[in-house]
């Protein structure tokens, strides 16, 4: 019996030793169940060393670590545990299957517990809210249902990371780490826009153009040719428009500098094109004439052809009186070019054009700058504009600045006025300036600082290429780059005919043309003209020639008379030196007398012992010798003597012209000088060889080279050059018409008078507007008893007298003729428009009612 138990044990036994495992899984799940999680342990760790690659082992071994009661619990290695029971069992055989079931572990089992650790797993991803708790939950659980969202909620959060950091090196890494991001087209635009910034943080052409040579496709480049267009053209220079066009060729500022660089150097434009073509067409039509169609205005040129067409209500008023000498017209409403296009539309107040395109046009709200292409120059709007040289000039609440002339403003306006003097841009704040370079405002547009501080009180334009600028504490010289050619310090410049003088206290430093030092001196004193400098000391005066800076001679003592003479004293001689380094002595100390009037030539006087004068012009020639009681110049080649009261008239040329027996000589023109005796006027010019004797009763005027008008009771006649008498003394006024014709009048009327054959023209002139009166041609609209027409000294009759009225819409150069005939039986008006030979441009025919469209009231 003893025997038959044993046996039973040891099968026993042997059946528990093969069969334990599972009812250890068996009885661990149990205890978890329970809460024991220690015995749950020991259990699990008893069935591991039964076979530790048992999928039921793995199973509990992850429902142990996955309890967040376990003192062990680590979602990770439950996650691990439970795949690696997903893994085993996929390969058990069939029995070894149906045990796990019998435990309660089957596929089924293993999923159902997988998901729930997944999903604890992306919840502490999510709890945690990091791309590193994310990226961890990917990395550790692999393809779980979670994936997606994981991934989503990852980028969302590497992407705020990278926006709060905002570099584009932050959104760059972003798109390395997650290239498959929805964040993708977001990132790649803000990087692309960092990107672009912080290349061209600096603002210099230099880091534009380097920029689009690295980037060409870079969503900012149009961006970027802005910035290159605006800088690199601030100038307004022809090339540097040309430049831009040839680097950026299909750049919408391309168009843009083409159309600036068209109205700035029309005549050399090459990049034609239809709307250039057609633009040049139109301004090769020179001026233009108003026409009304229809009740409908337009433009024609002065061949009679259609410019533009008749199809606008109203043009702006004073149009009908003048031609149109502008490429665009005005309707009240609208600023329109030739082409038609609109370049202004609303409400305005005035127009003006400013040049090379630009227009300033003023309205209720400010003042705007548009360019005639359409476009404005900037979207600001000003209290006042204007032009200075190659930019312009902007005022906004009475402070100037200034723009370019692509609309970048170089300047903040905060001056009280800016000007323009030679090369040289001044800037004013109250009673103080600041002189600025054409070149440093270019510049200024390149991001280099342009530190503008008025300190200067005062300025003299010594040339386009020099200035001279002063404060209260010094003075220098600056050249058109504003290097100081002569430095600024505490002295005085005094400016010589060919360099420049500079005082120090006692020292004395003089410049040539060149700044070159040529003349240092210690001296009490310096005297300068325009051809010599004294430099006196204590022993002796030293006598400089500035011709060549030399030194001429010592002298006791000197004086300067006027801009050109100096005289020199050394014990008892004397000796004058003139412009041309001239020089005259005399024994002993004379009386010598400076002589000057208004716009006439300087001499100089010297009286000898003999007590007779003699006078010598600037260059040391005798010109006249006596002894009178005052002599005075007279223009540049004469000399009024006056010998007890009465006046004489010398030439510096010809000697005596007039005895000194008159009671006045004066009145010099050109020329002719009149003269007074016995209350009568006569008149004589040197050159030309007139001398009238005074027999006259006002002064003479010359008519031309050969005759003079002359009055004689009342009445005026002509007299040759002689003083012999060409035509009666009958007339109430005479006018020069041609040498040949006079064009006088008697009484109210006027007519065409032929000086030497004595006849008068049978047309009677009422009255006359004259057009023109300058040396090339004399042009008058005149008023007959056949109505009015045009009449040119040079064409004689241009238009017939036979309308009712003639208005010049032209100029006096360029004149063009608006002619009306009212045909009174019939109601209604004919205008004909004239060139300036008199050839018909075009003839139109009103209705009464309508002429008012057409006809000028100037």
């Amino acid at each position: 019996m003893y025997r038959l138990v044993a046996h039973f044990l040891i099968v026993v036994l042997v059946c528990l030793s093969s069969c334990s495992e599972y009812s250890y899984v068996k009885s661990a799940l149990k205890s978890q169940q329970k809460g024991k999680l220690d015995k749950t342990e020991v259990l699990v760790l008893k069935a591991q060393k039964k076979d530790s690659l048992l999928p039921a082992v793995f199973y509990a071994k992850a429902a142990l670590l996955f309890d967040s009661g376990y003192h062990q619990f680590n979602i990770d290695k439950a996650y691990h545990q439970i795949k690696q029971s997903r893994m085993f069992f996929a390969s058990l055989e069939e029995k070894e299957m149906k045990k796990h079931i019998n435990v309660g572990i089957d596929l089924l089992a293993i999923d159902r517990l997988r998901k729930r650790i997944e999903h604890a797993g992306f919840i502490r991803a999510e709890m945690n809210s990091s791309e590193a708790s994310y990226n961890e939950f990917l990395d550790e659980f692999g393809d779980t249902q979670y994936d997606e969202e994981a991934i989503l909620r990852r980028d969302s959060v590497a992407f705020n990371t990278a926006s709060e950091i905002n570099t584009y090196q932050a959104y760059e890494d972003f798109m390395n780490k997650y290239p498959g991001a929805i964040q993708i087209p977001d990132a790649k635009k803000k990087y692309e826009k960092l990107y672009f910034l912080k290349s061209t943080s600096d603002g210099k052409l230099a880091s534009y153009i380097k920029f689009l040579k690295v980037h060409p496709d870079t969503p900012y480049r149009s961006e970027a040719e802005k910035e290159i267009f605006e800088i690199s053209t601030a100038g307004n220079s022809e090339s540097s428009y040309q430049k831009f066009i040839n680097a950026y060729p299909k750049s919408i500022y391309a168009a843009k500098a083409k159309r600036i660089l068209f109205h700035l150097a029309p005549a050399g434009f090459k990049w034609k094109s239809d709307s250039i073509n057609n633009a040049l067409i139109l301004m090769e039509k020179g001026e233009l004439i108003p026409i009304n169609k229809e009740k409908k205005y337009g433009f024609s040129d002065v061949k009679g052809e259609e410019v533009v067409p008749p199809i606008y209500d109203n043009l702006k008023p004073g149009y009908l009186c003048h031609t149109l000498k502008n490429d665009f017209f005005e309707t009240g409403r609208e600023i329109i070019a030739l082409d038609q296009s609109v370049i202004f539309s609303g409400l305005y107040e005035s127009t003006e054009d400013l040049g090379s395109g630009i227009l300033k046009i003023t309205t209720p709200s400010g003042v705007f700058v548009m360019h005639k292409s359409g476009w404005p120059v900037t979207s600001l709007k000003f209290n006042d504009v204007k032009r200075i040289n190659s930019f312009i000039a902007v005022s906004i609440h009475g402070k100037w600045g200034i723009i370019t002339f692509g609309g970048r403003q170089i300047v903040e306006p905060k001056f009280d006025e800016i000007f323009v003097v030679g090369n040289f841009y001044f800037f004013k704040i109250g009673e103080l300036f600041d002189v600025v370079s054409h070149e440093q405002l270019t510049n200024s547009a390149d991001n280099q600082p342009l530190n503008i501080q008025p300190l200067y009180d005062d300025y003299e334009l010594l040339n386009d290429e020099l200035v001279w600028v002063s404060s209260e504490v010094g003075e220098a010289v600056l050249n058109r780059n504003l290097v100081e050619v002569i430095p600024y310090s505490n002295h005085n410049i005094n400016f010589l005919t060919s360099g420049y003088l500079i005082k120090k206290k006692d020292k004395i430093t003089v410049l040539n043309s060149d700044f070159n030092n040529v003349l240092q001196l210690n001296s009490e004193s310096v005297k300068s003209n325009d051809s010599y400098l004294t430099v006196k000391d204590k022993a002796a005066t030293n006598l400089y020639s500035l011709e060549g800076i030399k030194n001429v001679k010592e002298y006791d003592s000197t004086a300067l008379l006027g801009r050109n003479f100096a005289v020199g004293y050394s014990k008892d001689s004397t000796f004058i030196h003139f412009k041309n380094e001239q020089m005259l002595y005399f024994s002993g100390n004379r009386d010598i007398e400076y002589l000057t009037n208004s716009n006439s030539a300087s001499y100089v006087s010297v009286q000898s012992k003999r007590r007779n004068i003699s006078y010598y012009d600037i260059n040391g020639a005798l010109v006249l010798e006596g002894n009178f009681d005052s002599v005075t110049p007279l223009g540049n080649e004469y000399l009024v003597v006056t010998d007890r009261g009465k006046k004489g008239l010398f030439s510096i040329n010809n000697g005596q012209l007039l005895a000194p027996k008159f009671d006045a000589i004066a009145n010099y023109n050109q020329g002719y000088v009149s003269f007074l005796g016995n209350r009568k006027f006569g008149i004589v010019h040197d050159s030309l060889g007139v001398k009238v004797i005074n027999n006259y009763d006002k002064n003479l005027i010359p008519y031309n080279k050969n005759l003079l008008i002359a009055e004689k009771s009342g009445s005026l006649g002509l007299v040759d050059k002689a003083g012999q008498i060409v035509s009666s003394f009958s007339f109430d006024e005479i006018q020069f018409w041609t040498d040949s014709v006079a064009l006088v009048k008697e009484g109210s009327n006027w007519q065409f008078y032929n000086i030497y054959s004595k006849e008068r023209e049978e047309m009677i002139i009422k009255s006359f507007q004259v057009i023109n009166d300058s040396n090339a041609e004399k042009l008058i609209i005149a008023l007959t008893d056949t109505g009015y027409g045009v009449f040119s000294n040079i064409y004689g009759e241009v238009i017939s007298p036979t309308f009712n009225d003639i208005v010049n819409l032209g100029s006096a150069e360029e004149p063009l003729y608006f002619t009306e005939k009212h045909v009174s039986e019939a109601e209604f008006y004919v205008v004909i428009y004239y060139t300036k030979e008199g050839e018909l441009i075009q003839k139109l025919v009103f209705e009464a009612k309508d002429y008012p469209l057409i006809y000028c009231e100037e």
